[in-house]
């Protein structure tokens, strides 16, 4: 379908940042598994600038097209909420550096967890990319993609569960636990923002249809 000249810049620029989103959580990753990952918390906090950057210009470009866009208020929600995850992100990637200055081994379980957490968000910003993409190839197929971003986030909620047990057992001193607690709050918080991305594109889909 292809769509008008000002939804492919929208898409584009949509693209952009979620491709910066997979970057950092990626990063985020390798600092669990490399209990560290040197100066992951900069790429990511530069990575977040980038894309608070990206969506100020996205916000004044939809201003300037709005007559002409019926998802005007659905682009600039899912501009926001992909800037509140990047946010997210920089505040993960932060206090996973304070962990691993005081403790380099969170054990088997805790880092089990951490990352499967992680993987699972991985997966959900994979498919919110590929569905801005199918916007202009095909709307149709988007519902199907953010579906699964759905059922991804009910995933990542199992786990959430039986976290705080786990963050608990594994008998850090109080900072360390507190800072394991706010990391798994902040990635469940971010796979359900990840749905609300999801909710709002599939809407675009329509409108797109």
């Amino acid at each position: 379908m292809g769509g008008s000249i000002a939804e492919i810049n929208i898409d584009e620029q949509l693209f952009l940042m979620l491709n910066n989103l997979i970057d950092g959580i990626r990063l985020i990753r390798e600092q669990v598994e490399y209990k560290g990952s040197g100066n992951a918390f900069a790429k990511v906090n530069g990575l977040k600038s980038a894309n608070e950057s990206i969506n100020m210009n996205l916000a004044n470009y939809l201003v300037k097209v709005k007559g002409g866009l019926e998802a005007y208020d659905l682009y600039i929600e899912i501009g926001r909420l992909i800037e509140k995850v990047s946010q997210n992100l920089s505040a993960i990637s932060y206090r996973l550096s304070l962990i691993f200055m005081r403790d380099k081994d969170l054990g088997d379980a805790l880092s089990l967890l951490l990352t499967r957490m992680i993987e699972i968000v991985i997966q959900q910003a994979m498919a919110l990319s590929n569905a801005v993409k199918m916007l202009a190839i095909s709307p149709s197929k988007v519902e199907e993609i953010t579906r699964n971003v759905m059922k991804l986030e009910e995933d990542v909620d199992d786990i959430y569960r039986n976290s705080e047990v786990k963050v608990f057992e594994a008998n850090k001193d109080l900072i360390v636990t507190m800072l394991l607690k706010d990391v798994i709050d902040r990635i469940e918080d971010t796979a359900d923002l990840m749905r609300e991305i999801a909710a709002d594109l599939n809407l675009v889909s329509y409108l797109r249809s």
